[in-house]
């Protein structure tokens, strides 16, 4: 957008762009139809629907082949962003370029490289310690996840003007990630399974302990979601805009439809899961050929 007011172009994304549109007099949009979009829904827990929300995420994500299996944390507090506006409108710029590098081709048509198959579900959080901080459960292949670690430093330093801490003794990691941890014996797979399940759980347990499951969940329509996910509730802070999310360009239900064919898997699989087993982090459960077979 461009800010006549200061005569200054406008990137959305920067933490610029909700200033102009607060302060300047007259803002002129480079899209038809764009308006300036700010969050206002303040929320101090994950609703019932953030829960299915996640859930089926995390259900296509393995149907398609793309367990989570990557968990990154951010503190923009750390950072030095302070605003709920301004961390919404970091995380989702993060996004775009996580998507992009995901998608980047070599120029050269002899060493063309396919995309990167990058998914993620994401959860902002607040605590004493961090502050305001977004948590990145993903599917990154193996061989590409030190450079992903390269791009998200990157763009944190950039985007932020600040260097990344070294968190030694009481320092607060800006950036820090872990994978599975591969037992003697145990199966990648098994691995994968397990780490996924303890990060899943761990993302949703700022659950709303008041909320109900919907009919959506028939096999537990109107328990506690807390009871129905077996977790323990505990207090995430209030959180302006939105608190989560995926990425809706392969793990979208519409992305899902599109993709899904391949796999011989029905568009509604994983809603026809969750209604039949309910809210279950079984390693059977999530197990590629058990979801596939479920569905028929």
């Amino acid at each position: 957008l461009h800010c006549r007011t200061h005569d200054h172009i406008v990137t959305y994304g920067k933490p610029t762009y909700f200033k102009a549109i607060e302060t300047c007099r007259l803002v002129r949009f480079g899209g038809r139809g764009l308006r300036p979009r700010r969050a206002t829904r303040q929320t101090s827990a994950l609703s019932a629907n953030d829960a299915i929300k996640l859930y089926l995420a995390m259900l296509r994500a393995n149907l398609l082949g793309l367990p989570l299996t990557y968990f990154a944390t951010i503190s923009w507090t750390t950072l030095g962003l302070r605003e709920d506006a301004e961390i919404q409108a970091a995380s989702q710029a993060l996004m775009t370029r996580i998507r992009e590098w995901s998608t980047r081709k070599r120029d050269s048509a002899a060493d063309a490289l396919p995309p990167h198959s990058v998914a993620w579900i994401w959860c902002h959080e607040r605590g004493p310690r961090l502050g305001l901080h977004t948590h990145f459960l993903m599917h990154v292949p193996p061989r590409h996840r030190a450079r992903l670690g390269k791009v998200i430093c990157r763009f944190l330093e950039g985007y932020t003007g600040q260097p990344l801490g070294a968190g030694v003794g009481d320092t607060v990691h800006a950036f820090k990630a872990i994978e599975p941890s591969y037992r003697s014996g145990s199966t990648s797979e098994a691995t994968a399974l397990r780490f996924q399940r303890r990060l899943m759980r761990y993302m949703l347990k700022g659950i709303d302990p008041r909320g109900l499951t919907p009919g959506s969940v028939s096999r537990h329509v109107g328990q506690p979601i807390s009871r129905a996910l077996r977790i323990a509730p505990r207090d995430q802070g209030s959180i302006v805009g939105k608190r989560c999310g995926y990425s809706v360009h392969n793990l979208g239900r519409a992305a899902f439809a599109e993709h899904r064919i391949g796999r011989r898997l029905g568009a509604a699989t994983a809603e026809s899961l969750l209604d039949q087993r309910g809210f279950t982090f079984d390693a059977e459960a999530l197990h590629l050929h058990h979801l596939a077979g479920l569905s028929h």
